[in-house]
């Protein structure tokens, strides 16, 4: 893969790289769809290091997104 000049591509690409294999797609979505229930989603599985049970403990309240966390299906 060569990525000319396009740096969020190629940090894109080597994180889903380095993320377990089954959160690519939803990662590969929020970044496609825009969409800030996306983001918030992987973000929260990035924060806790792909520990999906841990978001539903998150005590985090200072994060902004802490109101978008997805925990119906974690």
């Amino acid at each position: 893969m060569i990525f000319k000049g396009n740096k969020k591509a190629l940090a894109r690409a080597l994180f889903l790289k380095s993320m377990p294999t089954r959160y690519r797609a939803i990662f590969r979505e929020a970044y496609t769809k825009r969409s800030l229930e996306s983001a918030a989603h992987c973000f929260c599985l990035a924060c806790i290091n792909f520990q999906v049970d841990e978001i539903k403990k998150c005590t985090s309240l200072t994060c902004p997104l802490y109101e978008y966390r997805v925990i119906e299906n974690v």
